[in-house]
C-alpha cells in the first residue's frame, strides 16, 4: 500500500517519517526544492526541525505525479490550499484513494468543514473516503518520537481503522471515531479558546480567569457542535 504525503512542512514531514518508521511505502511531495533536497540528501528538514535527523529511508519529490498510484493521500497543507490541491490530485489519480486530512479550520469562502471540501473537490471514482487525522499534537515532538495520541475520524469506520493501522506504533497511538462533525468543529474552535487564553495572560489575568474561559468555552463548543450534528 502506497501513501503520498502532500506537503513537506513540519506536520507532513513528521507524519511521513512515522510511516517510514512503520515500514510503509511513503513519499513526500512538496513545492520547495530546498526542503525536498534537504530531506533526500541530508535526511533533515532544517527549516522546521533544525539539525534533527530524519529516518534515512524517507523520500521526497517535487513531482506531483508521485500521487498517481497512491492508495492513501495525506493532505498536510494549510486549510486555504485544500480545495486546489485536491483538484490537482484528482486530475492525476488512477484509482480510488483514502484522503487523509490533517489541517484544521474551514473553507475560507464557504465556511465548509474540510472533509466536505474534499468530497466536493474529488470525483467519486477517485474517492474511497475522507479521514480526518486530528488531535492534540505538535509536529516537533512527533518527529523526535515523543509519546502522542491522535484520532482518525471518518464516516467510513473501516478506512479509519486502516489509517489507525498505518500510523500506530510505539510512540504514536491512533484512536478511531465516526463523529466527523464534532471532531472537526472541536479541533478548529478550540484554537479560538487557545488564542483567548493567551490574550487573558497578556492582559495580566491568571489561572482563575483562564479556568473560567476554558470551562465556559467548553460548554459553548459543545452547544455549537451539537447544533450542527456533532455528538455531545
Amino acid at each position: 500500500m502506497k501513501t503520498a504525503v502532500i506537503g513537506s512542512g513540519s506536520w507532513g514531514t513528521a507524519l511521513a517519517q512515522t510511516l517510514q518508521d512503520n515500514g510503509q511505502d511513503v513519499i513526500v511531495y512538496g513545492v520547495d526544492d530546498r526542503e525536498i533536497r534537504d530531506i533526500n540528501e541530508n535526511h533533515k528538514n532544517s527549516k522546521y526541525f533544525g539539525d534533527i535527523q530524519l529516518n534515512p529511508g524517507l523520500r521526497a519529490t517535487t513531482d506531483i505525479n508521485a500521487v498517481r498510484d497512491a492508495d492513501v493521500v495525506v493532505l498536510a497543507v494549510p486549510s486555504i490550499a485544500i480545495e486546489p490541491i485536491v483538484r490537482e490530485v484528482d486530475a492525476i489519480l488512477e484509482k480510488p484513494a483514502v484522503f487523509v486530512n490533517v489541517a484544521k479550520g474551514f473553507h475560507p469562502v464557504t465556511n465548509e468543514r474540510l472533509s466536505d471540501v474534499i468530497r466536493h473537490s474529488v470525483r467519486p471514482e477517485h474517492l474511497s473516503s475522507v479521514v480526518s487525522l486530528i488531535g492534540p499534537s505538535h509536529a516537533e515532538e512527533v518527529v523526535i518520537r515523543q509519546l502522542t495520541t491522535i484520532d482518525a475520524v471518518s464516516q467510513n469506520e473501516e478506512d479509519a481503522k486502516l489509517v489507525q493501522t498505518l500510523f500506530s506504533n510505539g510512540y504514536l497511538r491512533i484512536y478511531t471515531g465516526t463523529d466527523e462533525v464534532g471532531s472537526e468543529l472541536g479541533a478548529a474552535i478550540k484554537n479560538v479558546m487557545a488564542i483567548a487564553s493567551g490574550i487573558l495572560s497578556g492582559l495580566g489575568y491568571q489561572d482563575n480567569t483562564r479556568a473560567a474561559l476554558i470551562t465556559r468555552g467548553l460548554q459553548e463548543m459543545i452547544r455549537y457542535g451539537t447544533h450542527f450534528g456533532g455528538k455531545e
